[in-house]
């Protein structure tokens, strides 16, 4: 990369000595920092060991793919994450620059940002911000026990897409996850979910691979030949398991719907929505429509044909736009105001029948934004259409992010 590395970057700070105020024995453009001004810190090889105490086992934390890390205590406000390398995995002196430089430049709220380095003797260690509650496959795969509901599964999505929009979208040249799963999503107390696991000693870097069996793109078979919809393909299988709770592969199911992509277009094909929910949503009040747009949103983010997928920020503003629409809903509900009274409602089975002062109309089922009608000075809101979920199973705050 040398040079030529991403526009993100912005000047060197000046302010980023060495936090004891030594001199490090590494590049002084990296102990300085190069991304946003007095972010990227250099920490010493003594206060990360006592912060891990001497990188104990008990210290360790489970990144999913991002590799080995240990929780470190450096005080009782400061909690990071570091990644040690092993005799293994240690780079070139030049190799670790440059892997300093590009993460120092990337830095979203949306993904796990790197906030320092360390770099003596036979030492190379990466320190990250500290993410509390685990990867995302902990919440609804691999029977943990954990769940999410419908409100946290949408949330998590949003978080990830605008993560991943911002690699795509905001850095020049964009920047190709390669290998977006579950695994790589990180959440914490609050379900923020962060990206992880991008950059030059990422594992798919290492082994020179696209992505993880059933989440790559099957249209791109290399690395060189990466591009934002292969991110955008795999984000799709993952809106999927969002919202099936399913593996992505799975040989119970019929050969034609092995691959989640199949399985829910047949299902959903046939109007059988209900039955590829996830079990835990199931016995819980969810919002049938949301839940239903993002099974539909991701089997466009997987179409083969890449110019028919969405952009990130594309699928940031329509999850974003159907978790606005439930809570302006559930913030202003409706309700129906009608001037003249009927004298009889009855159901045909398609619709609603309204008699009043002698004159009949009907009223088909609406659904969305169309369920408001006003007719001779009537209004009628189908409010059975509408499924405003019930306030005590919203553990979230509106999504305002």
């Amino acid at each position: 990369m040398g040079g030529k590395l991403l526009s993100c970057f912005g000047t060197p700070s000046k302010k980023n000595r060495n936090r004891d105020g030594s001199e490090g024995c590494t590049d002084p453009s990296l102990r300085q920092g190069l991304g946003t001004p007095a972010v990227t810190a250099y920490f010493t090889y003594k206060e990360l060991k006592s912060g891990t105490n001497n990188f104990d086992p008990e210290c360790r934390v489970d990144y999913g793919e991002l590799g080995l890390l240990y929780k470190a205590v450096l005080s009782p406000d400061e909690i990071v994450a570091v990644k040690r390398a092993t005799r293994e995995s240690l780079q070139s002196h030049a190799d670790f620059q440059d892997e300093v430089k590009f993460l120092s430049g990337l830095h979203h709220k949306h993904l796990l940002n790197l906030c320092g380095f360390c770099e003596e003797k036979d030492e190379q260690i990466l320190v990250y911000e500290f993410v509390p509650n685990g990867n995302l496959a902990d919440h609804f795969l691999g029977g943990s026990g954990l769940s999410l509901t419908w409100r946290e599964r949408v949330h998590v999505a949003i978080c990830a897409a605008k993560g991943l929009a911002y690699l795509h979208e905001e850095c020049n040249p964009p920047v190709i996850h390669k290998d977006v799963k579950p695994t790589n999503i990180l959440v914490d107390h609050k379900f923020h979910a962060k990206v992880a696991n991008f950059g030059p000693s990422a594992t798919h870097m290492l082994t020179g691979a696209t992505g993880t069996p059933g989440y790559v793109d099957p249209s791109y078979n290399c690395v060189a030949d990466a591009r934002p919809a292969c991110d955008i393909h795999s984000f799709g299988v993952v809106l999927l398991q969002l919202v099936t709770g399913k593996p992505v592969c799975d040989s119970l199911r019929d050969e034609a719907a092995y691959h989640i992509t199949d399985w829910v277009r047949v299902k959903l094909g046939f109007g059988e929505f209900d039955e590829i929910l996830d079990i835990n949503l199931r016995s819980t009040t969810y919002n049938h429509e949301i839940l239903l747009q993002m099974a539909r949103l991701g089997l466009r983010c997987t179409d083969l044909n890449t110019m028919s997928r969405p952009s990130m920020s594309e699928v940031v503003q329509e999850l974003e736009r159907a978790l606005w629409t439930v809570d302006d809903l559930l913030t202003n509900p409706p309700s129906a105001s009608i001037s003249q009274p009927c004298d009889a409602i009855s159901y045909t089975g398609s619709g609603y029948t309204c008699r009043s002062s002698g004159s009949d109309f009907s009223l088909p089922e609406l659904g969305g934004k169309d369920a408001h009608i006003m007719f001779d000075g009537m209004e009628w809101i189908d409010i059975k259409s509408l499924e405003v979920p019930d306030l005590e199973d919203l553990p979230l705050d509106p999504v305002n992010t």
